[in-house]
């Protein structure tokens, strides 16, 4: 079977024909227009999380990798990925924020605080703009089990079932052969395998339907207008019943076929009660808002069947409608185009050993791939005994993004493309809604509100106003000094718009920064300058709405009757106070440095906004310094003291710069520099008149910070500046404006992976029973020039089977999936 990977020329010159083809008319002009206007205005980003487990002890850590898509390619819309950690209750608990590389993807961790209780967790992740149309955001559920564990008493659940009927189509018709889907779940939301029987309204057996697969199943009948009931028979004996839809006197019925390879039919029938009414309707099918079949069947010429081909479509959801000549929609259905191609990487052994501690040496190859963004995971099979079913980067890109509901074992429906598998697939289409839009939108032009950008890089934006007024400030600037953990280091002066407003982006801010800013009235009134910032999308991620829940308790620890059970309950044991003191780490590799005299001194007493100098001085005690002038004449080169005398310094020189007129200050609290090329003078970062510095003894003098060009700026010094720091507990008495700052949460620090190397540290966990579980982990594995990918880990004391995961996607947006349990 050729696959089709589709292009925006090829999807153009497809739209292109088949508009003349299909020569709409008003009705057919009018949705085509509006479909193609809301999806050309709405473009959708999706996003996948691999994570490396679902079922995780407090004081571990999640790995995880993550892609972003456009139109089937690595997305090149926004460039900024948040990710979520939800708890039970809705509250965010971890939020991070990453930046995606060239190919739409990115890497991290998160902690598994010890703070968290025993429950179920959601994993969130999206973009800005996805939030725009909230029900994309991608969700992966897993189970936390924390320090209460044991302790923890279980709600005891009442057994119940759950279950829901859809008619093919969304009606079920009186007098038609109608095609009933149903999904069976139990009171923890997962499936049911079972049968049911339905009855009519004497209590009289009409037919008995089994589950065909994860609580799914379907049967086939012609219904009278009557109220039918469906009845269920628990393994303990329990009875319950259900009503099924009531049965309508008239309208469509929606039929799809769609086993054969090529095309896919589908059918129409009518109830006799009306019929005239529904005489001609139209076909309409589309694929990620691009239309791809459209045509009219006309009862009356016994025109009830249509075929779509499926020829050069691409992959993914078909939402397939049917309405009647007004464009008012009558029944709709989804169907599933299999034309996707998932490049798997083939597996071979260099080195192959289940032995504890023992090396091992794979190689995965793959032919014909562009630059991929590429993860590889090698987990111990104990914690996860399941093979093709997780959600996979093909099986959520092309499926479980454009569907309600959750759905089970996702990736069983992309190991292959047998009849029996595109039939529970297409059973699966049946009992999960399209989650878009509804034609009611489109034909009232309907519009997603849009209060969330496309976000290419972090910034910070505010608006400066008048103090305790609304009048803005148009003609001035706020200053920045951004200081990161990492060092990173900004100075920026953000001019003001017309509109009070500022904005400096393209910052690369790592975990977090302390902002120092000062806000500047180019007018020099006597008014005290607010800045109001505008909250950033993180800083707002507190609550979040959960598309559905899905409840993972389902292992008793304590009872240990797994080898997932048992693993967890000893990894539960050494980290958990009540059992032992000893407390699990986990795999950590720290790094540092030591300070200088220098940064040490910088730490207790610079601020961010003051760091950044020409020359930082440490000033050396007793030396009989006359005053603070005679020691930095001869320490800074170019500095003219004039006239050198105790209490009688006027002018202060950079070359020809001076600091002679800095005599005075402003009631607001700024400089009146007099002279725009004026020294600016500050003690412990308060502006302060020359002569203040000239009344100093040096004796109490800690440091001095000397700023004599660019490094001035900020502070309004063309001329530059002269910082004096005096001893801790010495205060002075200067009535002046500081600084202010706030803190600003940057991306998220990725932690790399430690990957246990026991010929280099044979002696690592020597007295400790090594229980990783997470073997393996590589998130930017990158195939070589032969096309190959070397895999080299130690195994545990405790693995005796592997199970390997490889994804990811390339820059065409072929997908790359394999998946193989060794042992």
């Amino acid at each position: 079977m050729k696959t089709f990977v589709l292009t925006p020329l090829t999807f153009f010159l497809f739209i292109t024909s088949a508009w003349f083809m299909f020569q709409p008319d008003p009705v057919q002009n009018k949705l085509i227009a509006h479909l193609q206007s809301w999806y050309k205005s709405y473009p959708q980003e999706k996003v996948f999380v691999q994570v490396d487990r679902h079922q995780f002890v407090v004081g571990e850590q999640m790995w995880f990798k993550g892609w972003c898509t456009f139109l089937q390619k690595p997305s090149m819309l926004s460039q900024i990925v948040y990710v979520d950690i939800v708890n039970e209750n809705g509250n965010v608990v971890e939020k991070n924020m990453y930046r995606m590389d060239s190919l739409g993807s990115w890497h991290g961790h998160i902690d598994i605080s010890r703070k968290w209780k025993s429950g179920n967790y959601t994993l969130r992740a999206y973009t800005s703009w996805m939030l725009n149309q909230p029900d994309f955001i991608f969700q992966e559920p897993f189970f936390v089990y924390g320090e209460n564990e044991i302790t923890r008493v279980k709600p005891t659940i009442a057994k119940r079932l759950q279950v829901n009927f859809f008619p093919e189509g969304g009606q079920w018709i009186e007098g038609v052969e109608n095609k009933m889907a149903f999904v069976i779940l139990d009171e923890m939301g997962l499936p049911v395998h079972t049968s049911i029987t339905i009855k009519d309204p004497n209590q009289s057996k009409i037919l008995t339907a089994n589950v065909l697969h994860q609580g799914m199943g379907s049967f086939t009948m012609t219904p009278k207008h009557e109220n039918y009931f469906a009845e269920i028979q628990t393994s303990a004996g329990a009875i319950f019943t259900f009503p099924l839809p009531p049965v309508q006197t008239e309208g469509i019925q929606l039929t799809v076929q769609n086993t054969n390879p090529n095309r896919m039919f589908v059918s129409v029938q009518r109830a006799e009660k009306f019929a005239e009414k529904y005489s001609k309707v139209l076909v309409m099918a589309h694929m990620s808002g691009q239309l791809v079949y459209s045509t009219y069947l006309d009862f009356e010429e016994g025109l009830t069947t249509a075929p779509i081909s499926k020829k050069n479509l691409p992959p993914g959801i078909m939402q397939i409608t049917i309405l009647d000549t007004s464009g008012t929609p009558l029944a709709e259905r989804l169907a599933f185009v299999e034309h996707y191609e998932i490049k798997r990487p083939q597996l071979s052994f260099e080195k192959i050993q289940t032995a504890r501690r023992s090396e091992n040496i794979w190689k995965l190859k793959a032919d014909s791939l562009l630059p991929s963004s590429i993860s590889v995971l090698v987990k111990d099979a104990a914690i996860d005994e399941k093979k093709g079913l997780e959600n996979t980067i093909a099986s959520h890109l092309l499926l479980t993004s454009d569907i309600k509901g959750y759905v089970f074992d996702p990736g069983f429906y992309f190991q292959n493309k047998s009849i029996e598998t595109l039939e529970k697939l297409d059973l699966l289409m049946m009992v999960h809604g399209w989650r878009k839009f509804t034609w009611k939108q489109i034909l009232e032009n309907e519009t997603p509100v849009l209060r969330y950008p496309i976000e290419s890089n972090l910034q910070i934006k505010g608006l400066v106003t008048k103090a305790d007024r609304k009048e803005i400030i148009k003609d001035g600037k706020v200053s920045f000094v951004i200081k990161g953990e990492d060092s990173t280091t900004y100075l920026i002066d953000a001019f003001l718009t017309d509109k009070g407003e500022f904005i400096v982006d393209s910052l690369n801010i790592n975990d977090k920064a302390i902002v120092s800013y000062q806000a500047t009235n180019h007018k020099k009134e006597n008014l005290v300058v607010d800045v109001t910032f505008y909250p950033s999308l993180f800083d707002t991620l507190d609550k979040a709405v959960l598309k559905w829940k899905l409840d993972l308790d389902t292992l008793t620890l304590a009872n240990r009757n797994s080898a997932l059970a048992k693993l967890l309950y000893d990894r539960l044991a050494v980290s958990d106070t009540f059992t032992s003191k000893a407390r699990f780490l986990g795999n950590v590799t720290v790094t540092s440095k030591k300070l200088s005299r220098m940064d040490s001194l910088q730490r207790e007493y610079v601020s961010t906004f003051f760091e950044i100098s020409d020359q930082t001085l440490e000033v050396p005690q007793d030396r009989g310094f006359v005053n603070i002038w005679q020691f930095l004449q001869r320490e800074v080169v170019g500095l003219n003291v004039n006239p050198f005398e105790p209490g009688g310094v006027t002018t202060v020189t950079f070359g020809r710069f001076s600091g002679m007129v800095l005599g005075s200050m402003n009631e607001d609290g700024s400089m009146n520099a007099g002279a725009d090329d004026g020294i600016v003078f500050f003690l412990n970062e308060l502006p302060v008149p020359i002569g203040v510095i000239d009344a100093i003894n040096p004796d109490e003098v800690a440091l001095a910070k000397i700023y004599k060009g660019v490094t001035g700026f900020p502070f309004g010094a063309n001329a530059g500046a002269i910082g004096i720091y005096t001893k801790k507990g010495r205060t002075v008495a200067v009535n002046q404006k500081q600084f202010n700052f706030f803190e600003k949460k940057g991306y998220s620090m990725v932690r790399e992976f430690y990957n246990v190397d026991y010929k280099k540290t044979p002696d690592y966990n020597k007295d400790a029973i090594d229980k990783r579980t997470t073997l393996y982990w590589n998130p930017k594995a990158k195939f070589d020039n032969k096309g190959e990918i070397k895999v080299r880990f130690f195994n545990s004391d405790l693995s005796q089977k592997y199970k390997l995961v490889v994804q990811g996607l390339d820059q065409k947006g072929r997908m790359v999936y394999t998946e193989e349990f060794v042992q």
